[in-house]
């Protein structure tokens, strides 16, 4: 698993492993929802998508070899 913080948000990335074949990602506005009940990453699809190329574009410079293909495909 692999989590990223930004902006008040936090985006939880599980099945992160190059092993895995499907990635499942959870949102969390935690400014707003400390105890992360709420996963918010349906109704925000594009604060999702903003999370989850700041944790690609990480991952591409540092981690490639040991994360999720699906995670660096897009």
């Amino acid at each position: 698993n692999f989590a990223r913080l930004y902006d008040g948000w936090k985006l939880i990335l599980h099945n992160a492993s190059p092993f895995d074949d499907e990635l499942k990602a959870e949102l969390y506005h935690v400014e707003e929802d400390i105890s992360e009940s709420i996963d918010c990453a349906k109704d925000n699809p594009e604060k999702l998508q903003k999370l989850l190329a700041l944790l690609r574009s990480e991952f591409r410079k540092d981690a490639a070899p040991h994360v999720n293909p699906n995670l660096l495909d897009k």
